[in-house]
């Protein structure tokens, strides 16, 4: 067998990455990218069935708060990032009361200065100038989307997404 053959077969027998084609993963430093999923994997399943896509695949995704818990124990994590059609989105499922705004709210910014510091990440990220967090409730859910505070948390790039979420329709 030639050698060219040979090189051929070893490529074939490789295994492929499933992230290759990931914009999350390839966006991400050495460190995070084992903790990095493909598709929803990385998400609980309960919190999984709280999205709903569209008919969208997701691509990748991590969950941020297990990643650095052991770094940061006393930091308000964030959840999870989700790579959907190119774009990334910050995730959070907790739970929907007026008393957990505050937290939600520690958290969306621990999560934008997370990426902030990451500018490949930063470039992919839903409306990356604000990035949006996206609030979906954990269980009953006593903040509203159409809610005063559900308003309030807007101004400040929070949408309270009730049980589930969508993903945004592209504005064009």
């Amino acid at each position: 067998m030639s050698s060219k053959a040979k090189k051929a077969k070893a490529a074939a027998q490789a295994p492929v990455n499933p992230l290759a084609a990931s914009k999350l993963y390839n966006a991400l430093e050495a460190g995070l990218k084992p903790l990095c999923r493909p598709g929803m994997s990385a998400l609980k399943g309960d919190h999984r069935n709280r999205l709903k896509l569209g008919g969208a695949s997701p691509v990748a995704s991590i969950d941020l708060d297990a990643a650095f818990k052991e770094a940061e124990p006393n930091s308000n994590r964030w959840d999870y990032l989700l790579e959907v059609s190119g774009q990334v989105y910050a995730l959070e499922v907790h739970p929907s009361r007026e008393s957990e705004a505050t937290r939600v709210e520690k958290k969306a910014a621990w999560v934008r200065a997370l990426i902030e510091q990451r500018p490949n990440v930063q470039a992919i990220t839903y409306r990356p100038k604000q990035a949006v967090c996206y609030w979906i409730s954990s269980g009953e859910t006593y903040v509203l989307p159409t809610s005063p505070m559900a308003r309030k948390l807007a101004t400040k790039g929070i949408v309270v997404c009730g049980s589930g979420w969508s993903i945004p329709k592209p504005v064009v």
